[in-house]
C-alpha cells in the first residue's frame, strides 16, 4: 500500500509542476502587459523628476529615458522573482544532496591545499554554506536585480535636486565632464570600448552636451535625419582608436573639438562639430568671470563649526555635516550630511551657504548621495553638478 501511494505521488508530481508553471506564465504575461502600458507613459510620469517642465530651448533639447533599462529589466527580474524559486525548488529537490556533497568536497580540498589537518565539521559547514548559498541565489537573484536595475534608478531621480538627467553613459569618468564658467552648459564624453571579438571599432567615442538651465540634453542630428543625445565621434573612420579629448573651441566657441587616435601608429586626428547646426554658438566655457568683492577660504572645520577667512574678516558658521566644499569664487559653500549609515538608499542632505552673509541658502534631500561627489561648479556657485551612476544631478542654489 505504501509503495502504491508513493508511485501515485510520483505520477502526480509533473501535473503539480505544470500548474505551477502555468501560474508563473500567467503572472509573467500580466507583468509584460503592465510594463508595456507603463512604458508608454514613461516620459510624462518621470518629467517632474527629470527636470523642469518649462524648457528655455525646447526645440534644441530633450529628456531621454532608458525605457528598457527601467521597465525592461524590471519585467525580466519580476518574472525571475517568480520563476527562479520554482526552478530552485525542483533543483534542490533533485540535486540538493549533490550540491551539499560538492561543498563538503571543496571544504576538504581547501584543507589539503592549505596543508591543514582534516576537519570533518569544517567540511560539513562548507557543504551547508554551498547548500544555503544556492537557495539564496534562487530566492534573491530576481528581487536584487529588480532593485538594482529599476527601483534604484527611480529612487535616484525621486529627490529634491533641481534636475536629474538620465541616461549618461555609465562608464563616463567624472574627469571627462566640463562645466562652462557660467554653469549653463555641461560637456561630457566617453571613449567606446572594443567590439566583442573584433579589433575594429565603430567609432572613437561619443560626446553629449547638457543645457543645465533646461535640465535636458542637447539633441544632435544623426545621419538618418533623426536626433540623439550624443555626437558620435570618428564614426566610419578605418582603424579608429580611442577618444582622447572633447572640448569647446577656445578660439570662438563655435565648434566642439575632438581628438582621437587612428591608424597603426595611433596618430592623433581631429574632428569638429559646428554648434551653429544646432542653433547654438558661440559657446565660450572659459570666459573670465567678474571678481567677487570678498573672497573666502576655509580656515578650519571642527565639530559642527566652520571658520572662513577673507582678507578683511572671519566668518564662523554652524554648518554641521560631514564634508565641506567651496566654489572657485569663495562665496558659496556646500555641506554634505549623509545621515544614518544604515539607510539602504544612502539618503543625505546637500546644504548651500552664502559665506559673506552667513546665511543658509537652500537645502536638498538627496537619495544615493556619494560620500565624495566629483563636483563641477560654475564660478560664483550658481550651478553645482555631479554624476552618480548613469545620472547627472543639477543644483541651482541661487535660483529664486
Amino acid at each position: 500500500m505504501m509503495v502504491r501511494e508513493y508511485k501515485l505521488a510520483f505520477i502526480c508530481l509533473p501535473a503539480t509542476a505544470s500548474r505551477h508553471f502555468a501560474a508563473v506564465a500567467r503572472s509573467a504575461l500580466m507583468i509584460l502587459v503592465l510594463g508595456g502600458l507603463v512604458a508608454w507613459l514613461a516620459d510624462p510620469a518621470l518629467a517632474s523628476a527629470l527636470g523642469p517642465d518649462t524648457q528655455p530651448t525646447p526645440e534644441l533639447t530633450q529628456r531621454y529615458t532608458d525605457i528598457f533599462g527601467l521597465f525592461g529589466w524590471g519585467v525580466v527580474f519580476s518574472v525571475l522573482s517568480l520563476v527562479l524559486p520554482v526552478i530552485g525548488f525542483f533543483v534542490m529537490l533533485g540535486s540538493g544532496g549533490a550540491i551539499f556533497a560538492g561543498g563538503v568536497i571543496f571544504g576538504f580540498s581547501e584543507q589539503i591545499r592549505l596543508g591543514r589537518q582534516l576537519d570533518g565539521l569544517e567540511a560539513l559547514a562548507s557543504g551547508l554554506v554551498f547548500y544555503l548559498a544556492t537557495i539564496c541565489i534562487y530566492l534573491f537573484a530576481g528581487p536584487l536585480g529588480l532593485y538594482h536595475w529599476t527601483i534604484k534608478p527611480l529612487l535616484i531621480r525621486a529627490d529634491q535636486a533641481d534636475a536629474t538627467l538620465c541616461c549618461v553613459p555609465f562608464m563616463t569618468p567624472s574627469g571627462n565632464l566640463t562645466l562652462s564658467s557660467d554653469g549653463r552648459w555641461l560637456l561630457g564624453y566617453k571613449s567606446d570600448s572594443l567590439t566583442w571579438g573584433l579589433s575594429d571599432r565603430e567609432a572613437a567615442g561619443s560626446a553629449y552636451l547638457v543645457d543645465t538651465t533646461a535640465g535636458a540634453f542637447v539633441r544632435f542630428p544623426e545621419r538618418d535625419g533623426g536626433y540623439s543625445a550624443s555626437w558620435r565621434i570618428g564614426q566610419g573612420v578605418k582603424k579608429v582608436g580611442f577618444l582622447n579629448e572633447v572640448n569647446w573651441d577656445v578660439a570662438d566657441g563655435r565648434y566642439l573639438m575632438a581628438r582621437y587616435t587612428t591608424g597603426k601608429n595611433d596618430s592623433l586626428r581631429s574632428e569638429k562639430f559646428d554648434l551653429q547646426r544646432l542653433g547654438l554658438g558661440p559657446v565660450r566655457f572659459d570666459l573670465p568671470m567678474p571678481p567677487e568683492p570678498e573672497t573666502f577660504r576655509l580656515l578650519s572645520y571642527v565639530g559642527e563649526e566652520a571658520v572662513f577667512q577673507s582678507l578683511k574678516r572671519k566668518v564662523s558658521l554652524p554648518i554641521g555635516g560631514d564634508t565641506v566644499s567651496m566654489d572657485a569664487s569663495g562665496t558659496i559653500a556646500v555641506v554634505l550630511s549623509h545621515g544614518d549609515d544604515e539607510s539602504w538608499i544612502d539618503r543625505g542632505t546637500v546644504t548651500f551657504w552664502h559665506i559673506p552673509s552667513g546665511q543658509r541658502i537652500r537645502e536638498y534631500r538627496v537619495n544615493y548621495l556619494p560620500k565624495s561627489p566629483a563636483w563641477k561648479v560654475a564660478y560664483g556657485g550658481a550651478v553645482w553638478v555631479y554624476k552618480v551612476e548613469e545620472h547627472i544631478k543639477v543644483f541651482r542654489p541661487l535660483e529664486g
